[in-house]
């Protein structure tokens, strides 16, 4: 049942009026207070001066900011991007293991595919210097032509060919030929074709966006913006990539050129570009190659008049809309180093060392200064001295004057003793605020995983507990969100099966058949920082194994799947991947077949056994004699029982330890295999073995 119009319905002219009004009030408005700090702490970054500098005076500026940011990256970086899993799917219930598993490697699969790296980098860079950074997840659909010919095709080819999705004959040709056989003359038809192939793909993009790109909604108090009401990203693109997203090429032909570039923009190009930051991108015959300024909003809006508020993409230039639809996930996710209360922007990693900078600055001014005019003192000269000679500079010069009382140098009294100590009170003030310190160059990327342990905490020192804690923001309200949404993404659109190597195995994967998620685990910095403690952890963990499967009770602890599983992550340990190169997953193996046995063995086996047979035999045989022979004399009989008995017992002790003697053979032929299978795998891993000296040099150095 249709709902009913309560409201009437928006009009195009009054939708961009809502949205330019908006964009005007909301957060990050490229010509806003924030465009204007974040133009100041690029300038900050880049060493630009202060605009307070005297002529004839130290200029110096100090790059405190640009340390704060690149001595933090590293460390980042290694936690998050050490390992090829960044973040796991949590199973729902126990027959969801192994489907969780399958998202996991495929989610993390995609942002690798999105030259994960660079784009790590660029927004973690972006969140360390600006008070807020965005990055952008959405499906993109291309589409891709080419031409192709075909000749000699028979009717039955050819209709089968333009029968194919996305053909288009461009030239049609047939051919007859007439041949003579036994029966009489036959024609044959052939055809030649040429024709423009068009494939569709689809595909997630992860695409971290300049903040002066996006405006939000100035009510959030929130860093997540899925609760923003308003998001609008501006950006530009040339007329001919707008006909290639399907938009009319009159209506895109038809639209306004962008002439100059935003005034941040043009100061972030000014001060990393120089004197080639002129906006000539417009300066181009031709008009597809033209730039256009594009309005990509999500908003929530009662657009069709229903009373009931939906959300809505609307993409659009100047004062032409050129879509309007509904939508149903918000494509951006916005970090901020250092979370305010209720608010939406924090403050960036470089604001807090900002001060610094300036005092910094200041008094190394000041200090470069004192240095100056103490080892170029001004000279007091009175009127009797020839100003000429003072102001020669030629070595050994004598000046000349009528009285030496006359002249003299100004008194100048060095203060680098005082400045020393001064620096050192504000390197501490830094350490304190950012965590970076000479001793504090390069944080575990296994402290993440220590986070949560609070007797760890409590005795860590504070500059490494800061760094960790940039770490989780950056874990939980960045890198999460990012892999649900592109778990979403392709849960929605990927709606063909595809293959992907999954433990050293190709599997299908069909995302379309998924099961909706909303949990996952941030993985990051768990064993992979300390890789000689995890090196030596592990051989400690295959040695106990090795311990427990020599005895009956410990062999029950360890499976071989237990085994693969320690040799694999020892295989990541060295620094080598895909352990399936090394070690064969024993899911893989059929049943385990247990080696042959010696057939002398055997025959030994037998053969005791019918000598304790014989023996047997021979006691009954003798038992009877003695009691046929002695039987009116009862201690003459007792006497030859118990030495028979005491005879029979020593030689039933020899059959039992020639049993035991064949069975210990038995286990020395099962261990001389497995040694002999050892061996053989140790011989067909050199590369292995490489690797491990390599990182055994490697912690040495």
């Amino acid at each position: 049942m249709a709902k009913k119009r309560v409201n009437p319905k928006i009009e195009d002219s009054e939708l961009l009026a809502i949205i330019s009004g908006r964009k005007t009030s909301g957060l990050n408005y490229a010509e806003g207070a924030l465009s204007l700090r974040r133009e100041a702490l690029l300038e900050r970054y880049m060493g630009s001066k202060y605009g307070n500098e005297k002529a004839g005076q130290s200029s110096i500026v100090t790059r405190q900011c640009l340390e704060a940011v690149e001595w933090t990256l590293p460390s980042l970086l290694r936690i998050f991007l050490s390992t090829p899993t960044i973040a796991e799917f949590d199973a729902l219930d126990e027959n969801d293991e192994e489907q969780a598993k399958q998202e996991t490697i495929a989610v993390n699969r995609v942002l690798r595919q999105n030259d994960g790296f660079m784009t790590i980098l660029v927004w973690i860079k972006d969140m360390l210097m600006n008070p807020g950074a965005y990055i952008k997840v959405y499906w993109e659909e291309t589409e891709t032509t080419k031409t192709e010919e075909y000749t000699g095709l028979t009717e039955k080819e050819a209709e089968q060919l333009l029968s194919e999705d996305g053909v288009e004959p461009i030239e049609y040709d047939t051919n007859s030929v007439t041949l003579d056989t036994p029966v009489g003359p036959v024609t044959f038809i052939s055809y030649d074709l040429k024709i423009h192939r068009t494939a569709k793909k689809g595909k997630v993009v992860v695409d971290p966006i300049p903040p002066e790109e996006i405006a939000i909604d100035g009510k959030i108090t929130s860093v997540s913006l899925e609760k923003a009401d308003f998001i609008n990203h501006c950006t530009t693109t040339t007329r001919s990539k707008l006909v290639e997203m399907g938009f009319s090429t009159k209506v895109v032909y038809d639209l306004d050129a962008k002439t100059s570039a935003s005034s941040e923009r043009s100061a972030r190009r000014d001060l990393t570009e120089g004197e080639n930051a002129d906006f000539n991108d417009t300066e181009s015959n031709d008009p597809s190659s033209e730039l256009i300024e594009v309005d990509e909003t999500y908003l929530w809006i009662d657009y069709n008049g229903d009373g009931v508020a939906e959300y809505r993409q609307v993409m659009s230039s100047g004062d032409t809309v050129l879509s309007n639809e509904e939508h149903d996930m918000c494509p951006f996710i916005g970090v901020t180093a250092v979370p305010l209360p209720h608010s939406s922007i924090g403050q960036s990693w470089m604001e807090l060392v900002e001060d610094i900078q300036r005092i910094y600055t200041t008094i190394t001014r000041q200090l470069l200064d004192n240095m100056y005019r103490t080892n170029n003192p001004r000279t007091v000269v009175g009127r009797g001295v020839n100003l000429g000679d003072v102001m020669n500079d030629i070595p050994k010069l004598p000046i000349r004057a009528l009285d030496v009382n006359q002249m003299r140098t100004e008194p100048m009294h060095p203060i680098i003793g005082q400045v020393v100590p001064a620096f050192k009170v504000f390197e501490d003030m830094k350490e304190v605020r950012i965590g970076v310190s000479k001793g504090t160059m390069g944080l575990d990327a296994d402290a993440l995983s220590r986070v949560t342990d609070g007797a760890y905490m409590g005795a860590l020192e504070q500059a490494n507990q800061r760094m960790e804690a940039l770490a989780r923001i950056f874990a939980e309200s960045g890198m999460k969100p990012l892999m649900l949404k592109i778990h979403a993404l392709l849960t929605r659109h990927q709606d063909k099966a595809y293959q992907m190597k999954q433990q050293g195995s190709w599997v299908s994967v069909n995302p379309s058949s998924w099961r909706e998620r909303d949990d996952m685990t941030v993985t990051v910095g768990l064993g992979s920082g300390n890789k000689q403690a995890q090196v030596m952890g592990l051989k400690d963990v295959i040695a106990m194994q090795r311990a427990d499967q020599m005895t009956p009770e410990g062999a029950r602890l360890v499976s071989e799947k237990n085994s693969y599983n320690a040799r694999s992550k020892f295989v990541e340990a060295v620094g080598l991947h895909n352990p399936e190169n090394f070690f064969t997953n024993p899911e893989k193996l059929g049943p385990k077949e247990p080696p042959k046995p010696d057939p002398m063995i055997e025959v030994q086996k037998e053969f005791n056994q019918v000598e304790r047979e014989k023996a047997k035999l021979k006691y009954e045989s003798s038992m009877a004699d003695i009691k046929r022979k002695y039987g009116d004399d009862q201690g003459k009989m007792q006497e030859k029982v118990y030495s028979l008995q005491a005879k029979i017992r020593k030689e039933d002790r020899d059959y039992i330890l020639k049993e035991h003697d064949l069975i210990r053979k038995d286990y020395d032929l099962l261990i001389n295999s497995e040694i002999e299978q050892t061996r053989m795998a140790r011989e067909n891993m050199p590369e292995l073995d490489a690797a491990q000296n390599d990182f055994r040099g490697e912690m040495d150095g």
